[in-house]
């Protein structure tokens, strides 16, 4: 009869330390994606690609915290799913500006009706479920069971970072961090990430 290996018996008795592991593994398919995909791929293309990334980190995101932790642990809740809605509406209304204001310098952008339904979907449905329960959710979860309240506010914050880091830049990074750390915060105060 073989014997756990010391590392072994650590993280079983560490879920947080074991969770962040496993987190961390679920974006090694993310190195070739960022060297070949990303920089080979074009708009209609992208978006199926877009997609088929925030199902798989959903996947694996609810894989990890489900095997350990309960929905309201991961801070899935709806005690306060209408003041989210409306946090996220004035944030998808914020990025619209943003995008119009820049991209319309000579002609006004190209938006549709069918355009603008696909982004409420994409960034409502998907983005903001997957990031809020990876970073806000499972993260966060991960990092206060494992070293306490303080670096899961700072570590989720700093995750999100990262993931902004890569797909859009330092300056967007350094924004984000921002973004997450308040997000990480009204989790800490609240509980749940709606």
């Amino acid at each position: 009869m073989r014997h756990p290996t010391p590392i072994l018996i650590h993280l079983k008795g560490n879920p947080g330390l074991a969770a962040l592991i496993e987190v961390a593994l679920l974006f090694i398919p993310a190195i070739p994606a960022y060297i070949w995909m990303w920089p080979n791929v074009s708009s209609l293309s992208l978006g199926a690609a877009n997609v088929l990334t925030y199902l798989y980190v959903l996947v694996g995101t609810v894989w990890i915290g489900r095997r350990r932790w309960t929905w309201n642990e991961l801070g899935v809740y709806f005690k306060g799913f209408s003041l989210t809605c409306a946090c996220a509406s004035v944030m998808l209304i914020g990025r619209l500006m943003i995008i119009l204001s820049v991209e319309w310098q000579f002609k006004p952008p190209a938006l549709t009706f069918w355009k603008l339904i696909g982004d409420i979907l994409f960034y409502f449905c998907l983005v903001a479920l997957v990031e809020e329960l990876l970073f806000r959710g499972l993260v966060f979860l991960a990092l206060d069971r494992w070293l306490g309240s303080r670096w899961a506010i700072l570590g989720s914050s700093f995750g999100f970072m990262l993931w902004h880091i890569f797909g859009h830049g330092i300056l967007i990074g350094i924004t984000s961090f921002f973004i997450g750390l308040i997000f990480a915060l009204i989790r800490s105060r609240s509980g749940g990430i709606t």
